[in-house]
Formats: C-alpha cells, sequence, structure tokens
C-alpha cells in the first residue's frame, strides 16, 4: 500500500495555499510511513499506532472541515449493536467525556431515565447520603440536590408517603407542623427514608420533583463510570430515548475539536477501525485541488 498527494492543480495558488498544500504533504508522508509500519510490523504496533493516531490529530482545522463529527461512524446503529467489538470502550469513554462536559444536557436526559437512578442508589446506600442529606436549618433556600426534591414530594403526596418517611428524634413529625417549618426535615434519617422510596415508592423517582433536581447535572459527578456505562446501554437499545441520547452525543462531537478527541478517542480503536479511519481522512480531496490516493497494495 502507497498514499501519496498529488498536488497538481489547474490554478495558481497564493502563498496561503501553497503553504496548505505543503503542510499537508509532509502529515501525509509521515501518515504512509506510519501506515505502512502498522501493516508490515509486529512488535512495535503500540508505538506505531500512537505516531498513527498524533499524526492524524496534527491534520489543518481547515482540512475537509474537519469535526469532532467525523468520530459518529464509531457509534452503535441499526446494524451494528451486535457486533461492536472494541467500539464498546471508545463509546463508554465518549459517553464519560460528555457526562464531565456538558453535565446540565446530560442531566436534563437522565431525568427521563428513573430506572437508572434507582439502579444507581440501590447499588451503593452511601450513595444515597451524597445526594440527599442536604436539608438545612435554613429552610427551603437551604435545601440542595436531592433533599429539595425529597421534602416537596413529601408534602405534595402526604397521604401516600408519609409513613415511609424515617425520623431520627425521639418521634416522628407531623406533616401540619413541617410545612411551616421545613427546617424540620433535618430530623429526617435520610438513608432509611430513601431505602423505604426504592422499595415502596416509584412513582417518587419518576416525579417532577426529582427530574427537576437531576437536570443540573451534579450527580453524574459522583460516579462517571457508573453513568456512562448505563448510558452506553441506552445507545444500543432503541426506541426515542436512545434517539435522543445519540442526538446529543452527535450534537457534542459536532461542537468539539476533531484534535482534542482523536487523540483521547481513537486510541480505544481497534487496528482495523483506525487504520480504516484514518484512509478514509486522507484520501479526501484537499480544499486547494490536490487530490489524496491510496495505491494497490496489500490489504489488512
Amino acid at each position: 500500500m502507497q498514499l501519496f498527494l498529488d498536488t497538481t492543480v489547474n490554478r495558481s495558488l497564493s502563498n496561503s495555499e501553497q503553504d496548505l498544500v505543503n503542510q499537508r504533504g509532509a502529515i501525509l508522508e509521515r501518515a504512509q510511513l506510519t501506515l505502512q509500519q502498522l501493516l508490515d510490523s509486529r512488535s512495535n504496533r503500540h508505538e506505531v499506532r500512537l505516531w498513527l493516531i498524533r499524526t492524524l490529530s496534527q491534520l489543518p482545522t481547515n482540512h475537509q472541515g474537519l469535526s469532532g463529527k467525523r468520530l459518529v461512524q464509531f457509534l452503535p446503529n441499526e446494524s451494528s449493536r451486535q457486533e461492536l467489538g472494541s467500539r464498546k470502550d471508545f463509546c463508554i469513554q465518549l459517553l464519560r467525556k460528555l457526562c464531565e462536559s456538558a453535565p446540565r444536557k446530560v442531566g436534563r436526559q437522565l431525568a427521563s431515565h428513573p430506572d437508572i437512578v434507582t439502579k444507581f442508589f440501590k447499588g451503593d446506600i452511601k450513595r444515597i447520603s451524597y445526594w440527599f442529606a442536604h436539608f438545612s436549618i435554613a429552610g427551603w433556600p437551604g435545601f440542595k440536590y436531592g433533599a429539595a426534591a425529597l421534602g416537596k414530594y413529601a408534602l405534595a403526596h402526604r397521604d401516600e408517603v408519609w409513613d415511609l418517611l424515617a425520623w431520627q428524634g425521639k418521634h416522628a413529625q407531623a406533616p401540619v407542623a413541617v410545612v411551616t417549618k421545613p427546617h424540620y426535615f433535618t430530623e429526617l434519617d435520610t438513608e432509611r427514608t430513601v431505602s423505604n422510596l426504592l422499595r415502596h415508592c416509584p412513582d417518587f423517582w419518576a416525579s417532577e420533583e426529582m427530574a427537576e433536581c437531576l437536570q443540573g447535572g451534579e450527580l453524574l459527578a459522583l460516579d462517571y463510570d457508573f453513568f456512562s456505562k448505563e448510558l452506553y446501554s441506552v445507545l444500543v437499545s432503541s426506541g426515542q430515548r436512545r434517539q435522543d441520547l445519540a442526538d446529543l452525543v452527535e450534537h457534542f462531537l459536532a461542537e468539539h475539536p476533531f484534535q482534542q478527541l482523536c487523540q483521547q478517542l481513537c486510541p480505544l480503536l481497534d487496528d482495523t477501525d483506525l487504520l480504516n479511519f484514518a484512509m478514509r481522512l486522507i484520501r479526501r480531496p484537499s480544499a486547494t485541488g490536490g487530490v489524496m490516493t491510496v495505491a494497490p497494495g496489500r490489504s489488512y
């Protein structure tokens, strides 16, 4: 296999255009050597992969409108969900970056997945305190995160859930007292109360109050690994929730620089995907008339 750049054009090039052609030519020479080594060598495959990724990430930003959206091809679709291979790690890492970089957008989507939220809190009782134990003697203005959702829901649905509230004091607080003195919620045994709601009150987890406290995205920071893996399960499913998440991921890729995403995500691709991706990038026509081509040779 041989790669080369035909810089023959049918018009005169400006100095800036010629500089761009020369820059691309230098990058392609390195890419050609890298790809050839990747095909020929087994012993230094890791080093060659890193070199290839570094070379691709150095492509000029105006080369064929490079953007992170070029990586959309590695997301699961209807035909590839059962044959993802190494792309699973790629997708999970991408979803983690999404959670870290756009928590509010992910949080709004998480509000429509009460099954993921309940699984999170059932998995480790300590997580309950991290999210719900934020009542304050200052009352409603000081309630944060899950505490605000729990307090609002408990009062709005007192007839159904008040018996599920567990108190630390000598006696339980009555709804009429808590309405006028919401700081009494600081006496709530948060872990026991939320455990009761997990077992007996599915409506709370799908409520507007719970959705509101999730929309800021702060919950994601408690365990990025957990949420990125759960969102991956959504991404390989079907239905509207899967499509909503896929749209969010594609928008995220389109907004972020290709160079940065290439360096961070391409190391997770297997050799075949990485080679095919590189080939698609470097054999596309250049903006100034040069054409990147691949001479026939041994296939991977």
